[in-house]
């Protein structure tokens, strides 16, 4: 049993096939509901915590993390979130999650809607948070990342900070984290950012890798 103080530190990871998924869990118990938290591009599983905190330990809690999992070039069209939606499908079977309550929000939440669409992954319940639907047309694009409409904005993001103390006033500065509770912002201090042998900081998933998985062509 996880105590609901402990912060979530280890990643675990499940192999879906070619390639090996990272996740958060918090274990209750087998006959507890499952629940699984799908994050946003470039976003943290970490971010999750202090909503995961009100559900456990009533419930067994997953939250994969998605950045870096499979290799591959945001030029060359990047991970596409049909095969993140089909690795969710088969991370789920594998670890024996059945009927979960699934929370996603952006990406998470528009991969989550098509492994339940497409994939056999069968949720007692969706909460989706500001999830991705384009028209139909763009799926058949194959726009350049410059003009991606998510992954040119990814590729462009700041990616190093000589201290911490740099990056803390960085992330003080910013309107995107303007409104975020104070420990949530301290949260992604910590696990969204890793100190490099220097001293300086970068990106846990790095403008590379999440343009790679904002790539949503080939639904």
């Amino acid at each position: 049993m996880t105590d609901k103080k402990t912060e979530m530190f280890e990643l675990n990871l499940q192999d879906v096939g070619g390639a090996e998924f990272p996740y958060l869990f918090f274990e209750a118990d087998t006959s507890a509901p499952q629940m699984l938290f799908m994050h946003a591009t470039g976003f943290l599983p970490w971010l999750w915590q202090p909503v995961i905190e009100e559900f456990i330990p009533a419930n067994n809690v997953w939250a994969p993390f998605i950045c870096d999992y499979r290799s591959c070039n945001p030029d060359a069209g990047g991970l596409s979130w049909d095969v993140i939606a089909r690795d969710l499908a088969t991370f789920c079977r594998r670890q024996q999650i059945r009927e979960p309550l699934i929370v996603g929000h952006s990406m998470g939440a528009t991969v989550s809607s098509i492994a339940t669409a497409l994939y056999g992954l069968q949720p007692r319940g969706l909460i989706l948070i500001e999830p991705i639907f384009l028209p139909d047309q763009f799926y058949e694009m194959k726009p350049e990342v410059n003009s991606h409409p998510l992954a040119s904005k990814s590729i462009k993001r700041t990616n190093h900070w000589k201290d911490e103390e740099e990056a803390w006033s960085y992330l003080k500065s910013k309107p995107l984290f303007a409104s975020w509770d104070e420990r949530v912002l301290q949260i992604y201090h910590k696990y969204g950012m890793q100190k490099q042998e220097e001293g300086s900081l970068q990106l846990t998933c790095s403008p590379q890798n999440e343009a790679q998985c904002s790539w949503v062509a080939g639904i």
